[in-house]
């Protein structure tokens, strides 16, 4: 009986070592971008955007995007904003299927756009001429 309790209390001890040593935690040092969070949008929008009202009274949606996409996939009718790097253009198709509405969309703090993934993106990555910040 003395043994079998001792079997027991060693199978048990080595157990919580086990456990311990799967709950070691890795301290290694965090990048802060990686807090920047960059993930589709629940409503459609490319990553990392803040939705604002203001029309591009300026630029002018390219008939032929709307004309070839409806303006329907995630990242149709999506441009740079000359005027701005972090904040982009996005078309959206008025009544006559043909012209469209350009609205100024501003990317989440800290993000510029990229518009060769055609989504608001970090600094380094961004396609946006320098000094337009």
């Amino acid at each position: 009986m003395v043994y079998q309790q001792q079997t027991i209390a060693f199978i048990c001890v080595a157990m919580i070592i086990m456990i311990m040593n799967c709950l070691t935690i890795n301290a290694s040092p965090v990048d802060p971008k990686d807090y920047i969070e960059k993930r589709e949008a629940n409503d459609g929008h490319p990553t990392g955007h803040r939705a604002t009202r203001q029309i591009a009274s300026d630029f002018v949606c390219p008939e032929e995007d709307i004309t070839n996409t409806g303006c329907e996939g995630p990242k149709d009718c999506l441009y740079p904003n000359p005027n701005n790097c972090e904040s982009y253009i996005q078309c959206t198709v008025n009544a006559d299927q043909v012209t469209g509405t350009p609205v100024v969309m501003s990317c989440a703090a800290s993000l510029e756009w990229n518009d060769n993934k055609r989504e608001c993106d970090y600094p380094e990555n961004s396609t946006c001429p320098s000094g337009k910040k």
